[in-house]
């Protein structure tokens, strides 16, 4: 059984209480590393829910972290995932669904689950709720309107690098916390960063909607002077350390990963091209420690769930 934390347990009851009083697009704004997942796998409990709880995450890595901690909280509860080949039983009390599979236009799988059944909503990583996908989801339960179904939104970043404003979604932010507090209050580690400066001239990398250009910027840093430098200062920094590498893109996640092995650092790369299967299998050699490192571009991102890592590399 999960003890909750104190600010955990405080979010519960922020979101109870803004239930009742009738408020039912609710956000929750929580740092990394925070068990946002643990919160909302307690709200069924908490709210005394008689009806079903429908979770929706847009990753295959994010639906198996909130299966695993929902059934840890609802013991003899039914809980099901829908996403891909995997139909979820309508029966069932609590449905984990990939927003791709139920969320697309015209989607048929959606219409298995009727509204009138439903009393709690959870979209996981909030921030992408006003994506047409999310919106169809929300306009099947027919939110805003349906004052029976109670929406919350759980985030690390409730602001939108596109400026797009969540409260076309959300009503109110309920609970926030920040990573100052949390980590004064010892729930987050301190975090050390380094600076390490680089020839790289990246002048001539455009930027679109407050991001470089990803094409633009791969031809600037991915190339063996600073691949090399990176491994350097992880062999200096870090040595042996487990670690994430975030590459600019997909060539650049391989090459990096080449240049760590290349000087026998268990690593591998992981991208979204890459069959389930083989990633679940070098998430599974991470976890055992027969990788140190991994590389990744796009997919360990939001809501990637490993407690054993010890060092980011950006």
């Amino acid at each position: 059984m999960v003890t909750l934390r104190p600010y955990q347990t405080d979010c519960l009851q922020a979101i109870v209480q803004a239930g009742r009083a009738g408020v039912n697009r609710l956000l929750v704004s929580l740092p990394t590393g925070t068990g946002k997942t643990v919160v909302f796998a307690h709200l069924p409990q908490a709210l005394g829910l008689d009806r079903k709880m429908l979770v929706l995450a847009h990753r295959e890595e994010l639906l198996e972290q909130a299966r695993e901690k929902i059934v840890a909280a609802n013991p003899g509860a039914g809980v099901e995932i829908e996403q891909a080949e995997r139909k979820a039983d309508p029966g069932a009390d609590i449905i984990i669904a990939s927003v791709l599979s139920i969320g697309r236009s015209r989607s048929k799988r959606i219409e298995r689950f009727a509204p009138k059944d439903f009393g709690l909503l959870i979209c996981d990583e909030a921030h992408h709720a006003v994506a047409p996908t999310y919106r169809n989801v929300f306009s099947h339960f027919g939110l805003p309107d349906n004052k029976d179904l109670l929406l919350v939104g759980f985030t690390a970043t409730p602001r939108r690098g596109d400026h797009v404003g969540l409260e076309e979604v959300f009503d109110d932010i309920v609970y926030h916390r920040s990573i100052q507090e949390l980590i004064r209050e010892r729930y987050l580690c301190p975090i050390t960063g380094h600076r390490i400066y680089t020839e790289t001239d990246l002048s001539g990398v455009h930027t679109r909607m407050g991001d470089f250009v990803q094409r633009e910027l791969s031809g600037a840093v991915n190339n063996s002077a600073r691949n090399a430098l990176v491994v350097k200062n992880y062999l200096e920094r870090v040595p042996g350390k487990k670690a994430l590498v975030f590459a600019v893109d997909v060539q650049h996640a391989h090459d990096l990963a080449e240049r760590f092995q290349d000087v026998s650092v268990p690593c591998a790369a992981i991208t979204g091209e890459m069959p389930l299967g083989q990633r679940r299998d070098i998430l599974e050699a991470f976890r055992e420690g027969r990788l140190r490192v991994f590389t990744n571009c796009q997919v360990l991102t939001e809501g990637f769930d490993r407690p054993d890592i010890e060092a980011i590399l950006l």
